[in-house]
């Protein structure tokens, strides 16, 4: 059987079986097989979900806001004012940050207002699919509680501890760990 090999002149091999030929293309290994990738797949919450997302938000907002509005330290016998529940709206927000005097704020410049701007915040973080805003409205709730904490232990002879935080600020932490979770 005759025969070429590209460019070769026709040529004939001894011996060679019938049908031996070269003159197909040699098998190749391309590798193995390619799979394609899988087309992006839009996962979008479970509407019992999202409904708990929102239930949870909304509860973290009003616990932020409702909070500012309640008694934030509570001022026993032998406490300097004796006798005295302050408000967020009352304290001052260098409370967050100084031991200075917080008190007698107007409610611009104060503690609560804070809190109600983080709670607003938790509120417009439904907006977004992934709620990442409420989660960091929560956050900052927390953190403001945290702060009141360290300002208030740091300052001297006052004789302050947890029994004189009010409930107020108790709110506020929990509206920040509802609103973090929901978010």
């Amino acid at each position: 059987m005759t025969h070429t090999h590209g460019s070769a002149p026709p040529h004939e091999h001894e011996g060679a079986a019938p049908g031996h030929t070269h003159d197909t293309a040699p098998d190749v290994d391309h590798g193995p097989p390619v799979t394609p990738a899988p087309a992006a797949v839009d996962v979008r919450p479970t509407a019992g979900g999202l409904a708990t997302r929102l239930v949870l938000s909304v509860l973290g907002a009003a616990g932020l806001i409702i909070g500012a509005f309640l008694d934030w330290l509570r001022f026993g016998e032998g406490m300097v004012p004796p006798g005295v529940g302050l408000t967020g709206i009352d304290v001052s927000n260098s409370i967050f940050y100084s031991t200075d005097d917080p008190f007698g704020a107007s409610f611009v410049e104060s503690a609560g207002l804070a809190a109600i701007i983080l709670g607003v915040l938790a509120l417009l973080g439904m907006a977004f699919r992934s709620g990442w805003l409420s989660s960091v409205a929560g956050v900052l709730g927390i953190i403001a509680f945290a702060l009141v904490l360290i300002t208030l232990y740091r300052v001297e002879d006052a004789g302050f501890d947890l029994s004189n935080v009010g409930i107020g600020l108790w709110v506020v932490l929990a509206g920040g760990v509802v609103a973090l979770i929901g978010g």
